[in-house]
């Protein structure tokens, strides 16, 4: 029996602005989303702070991937892969389905 094809889970966006809206959440009750963090992975609070200045530095408020974090994560990929020095990795970042880009 064939399987329907399905949409990646990360393609939609309604699930893009969900993610949007968690990080906005968080951002905005830090005290809450730290507690949550260390109750959830049962670390000090201070561990948990960590965590979450790592988690909120990783997004632009409007959910955009900044350009030097694309970098990093294509630094990161060049030491499992062959991934040419000179890629821009601005030419494959589509903002087009978070909300305010459409």
């Amino acid at each position: 029996m064939n399987e329907p094809a399905r949409e990646p889970a990360c393609a939609t966006p309604d699930r893009l602005a969900t993610l949007v809206d968690a990080v906005t959440w968080i951002r905005a009750n830090r005290t809450e989303a730290v507690k949550m963090i260390a109750d959830k992975f049962k670390i000090t609070p201070a561990e948990a702070n960590g965590t979450y200045e790592t988690l909120v530095s990783m997004f632009n408020k409007d959910g955009r991937l900044p350009p030097k974090i694309a970098r990093g994560y294509l630094d990161l990929l060049r030491q499992e892969r062959s991934v040419p020095a000179d890629i821009d990795p601005q030419k494959f970042l589509d903002f087009s389905m978070l909300p305010g880009g459409r």
